[in-house]
């Protein structure tokens, strides 16, 4: 029976073989699962290592030496949790004007990263943000350990032991080392901190972590201990006027002082930092972004499975590659457009801080094509490419909201168990893409027809109902020719307030079942002027929206969207989730 299906069927079927077209080649594989609640997977099943992660160790360090008691801290609070994390308007150009005031070396010191030769402020700058951590903290401790920062003594010896530690059999030697070193540990810090992890000093000895240390506080004893004995660290935490709290308090002020002022979390304003919409191959790890396996990954939808992407991913991977350009995401400054190592090799990077809170990063480029300084939004900053640590082209996409490593999807799990908001060195994520509503979200006012509605109407062999999507389940078939004699088809049939222009857009999910998706779904769009063809990647389009276009709409007279389950490769997914339709005012 085709009486739900308006227009001629045969004639649809020279429509759809007429129209067929391939979409942009798919530029990466796709690791696909279920997009809701899962299960969780065995700790058996573990994710090959991505090579991102040889930067940061697999888990807290090893405790093999002598047990000492904990040291006493006369304040427990060394540091507020936001200075620890951002300090406002503090990147590249302003970390160089400061060292520029200071009568110390560090501001005439520059160094070959790769290809591109760097100054120490734009070193420091470009590490500290990539893993989360105030510059001032690293600047505080190097003129704690060494006095780099007001003496004027440049001695090979100073400069070598920066940070005064000598551990690893002294291969740390030199001042960017030293400072790679206090980076990374300071970022494994934020890591371990959940498990109160012991301190283990340049003795090799062990104590428990002081009681009453935030995580910043904790990071920073941390550094501190591997420098010195448990008899000293309190001394060199807060105990006389050469401890970190007085140090850092001498250079920019009290640390434990609450922060004021801070920007609130932004609403949406984020475009896509690419010019057509790609495969996504790693997800935002809320279980702990720390470019660590921990055999468990979760997502903004709330999924947890090892193998629904790469394991602790701090960002977004998009796989396009070569020659396609990146665009800066929203309006605002270029703090860093360089070179930077990022564990296991030179890393081409643009990093824009927009002014509100939020900084947005963009690794592994092939190509730098602006310089710092202001920039607009959708400007090209980049090549796509495969620099630093990656197995191959693409675009990694990093939000940090002060300081913080921030999820652009926000979360859309159950409420009050995003593990990244109930993380110590974590915080809430929220939906910050301003060209498409959140899946968890709609805007007032927007109609949506999802499978399984009276309004959604199916026909054909070969429908499965699978868990995801936007509203729990999604269905799907298999395609097949335009010539078959049983046409798998559905069509979307709103139930509009009133006449007018509605944005439609349909949401493709992000599943898993071993088949490879269609590359060429075309939807038809029957609106007030007519019918229109839109053409849908879905295999590069999954976990977004697809814009099919603004058209005008009457309340009673028929109009529907529909998709045919037709590819030109018979045997792949076609997907069907979500239809909304958003008033235009």
């Amino acid at each position: 029976m085709e009486s739900w299906l308006p227009g001629s069927r045969r004639t649809r079927l020279v429509l759809i073989q007429a129209g067929l077209l391939l979409s942009v080649l798919f530029t990466g594989t796709l690791v696909r699962r279920q997009s809701m609640l899962l299960p969780e997977t065995s700790a058996a099943a573990r994710q090959t290592p991505n090579p991102e992660q040889a930067s940061v160790s697999k888990g807290p360090p090893p405790t093999s030496g002598p047990s000492v008691p904990a040291p006493n801290t006369p304040q427990a609070s060394l540091i507020e949790d936001h200075r620890f994390f951002y300090a406002p308007n503090f990147n590249a150009p302003q970390i160089q004007d400061y060292l520029d005031n200071q009568p110390g070396p560090l501001k005439d010191f520059r160094a070959a990263v790769g290809d591109r030769e760097h100054s120490f402020a734009e070193i420091l700058a470009s590490q500290t943000s990539l893993y989360s951590i105030n510059p001032q903290i690293v600047l505080a401790l190097i003129e704690q350990q060494s006095g780099l920062i007001t003496s004027p003594d440049a001695a090979p010896e100073r400069l070598d032991w920066a940070l005064n530690y000598r551990g690893e059999d002294e291969q740390a030697i030199g001042l960017l080392p030293q400072v790679r070193w206090a980076i990374r540990e300071l970022h494994r810090a934020q890591r371990d901190y959940p498990v109160q992890p012991e301190l283990v000093y340049a003795d090799a000895s062990v104590s428990p972590m002081p009681a009453g240390l935030s995580v910043g506080g904790y990071a920073v004893a941390r550094v501190l201990a591997a420098t010195t004995s448990a008899n000293e660290l309190s001394s060199k935490l807060n105990g006389d006027a050469d401890s970190f709290v007085s140090t850092f308090t001498r250079l920019f002020g009290d640390p434990r002082a609450v922060s004021a002022g801070l920007p609130e979390r932004a609403a949406p304003f984020l475009s896509l930092p690419l010019d057509t919409v790609v495969a996504i191959t790693s997800f935002f790890d809320h279980d702990t972004p720390f470019l660590q396996a921990n055999e468990s990954i979760v997502t903004y939808r709330g999924d947890r499975d090892p193998f629904l992407s790469y394991d602790g991913h701090d960002g977004w991977d998009y796989a396009a590659a070569p020659p396609a350009p990146v665009l800066a995401a929203a309006d605002g400054t270029v703090v860093f457009a360089g070179n930077s190592d990022d564990g296991c090799g030179v890393a081409y990077v643009v990093i824009i801080d927009h002014g509100n809170g939020y900084r947005t990063l963009y690794w592994h480029l092939s190509e730098i094509l602006v310089e710092p300084g202001p920039v607009q939004r959708g400007a090209h900053i980049g090549i796509v490419g495969a620099s630093g640590c990656s197995t191959g082209p693409h675009l990694h996409f990093q939000v940090q909201f002060l300081g913080r490593d921030t999820d652009p999807y926000g979360w859309c799990g159950p409420a009050g168990q995003d593990p990244w908001a109930n993380h110590p060195a974590g915080g809430a994520s929220t939906w910050l893409w301003s060209w498409m509503p959140s899946p968890c979200a709609l805007p007032s006012g927007t109609i949506i027809v999802e499978p399984g509605d009276p309004a959604w109407r199916n026909r054909g062999p070969g429908w499965e109902e699978l868990a995801g999507g936007v509203g729990g389940s999604v269905m799907r078939t298999t395609t097949v020719s335009a010539r078959s004699s049983d046409l798998p088809n559905a069509v979307w049939i709103p139930e509009l307030p009133a006449a007018g222009e509605y944005r439609v857009m349909t949401w493709v999910p992000y599943v898993e079942n071993g088949i490879a998706d269609s590359t060429a779904a075309r939807y038809l769009v029957r609106h007030a002027a007519g019918d229109s063809a839109v053409v849908v990647d879905q295999s590069a389009i999954a976990n977004t929206w697809a814009d099919l276009g603004v058209y005008r709409f009457e309340p009673g007279a028929g109009h529907f969207v529909g998709l045919p389950a037709v590819n030109p490769e018979i045997g792949t997914n076609m997907w069907y989730d979500a239809m909304i339709w958003l008033p235009l005012e």
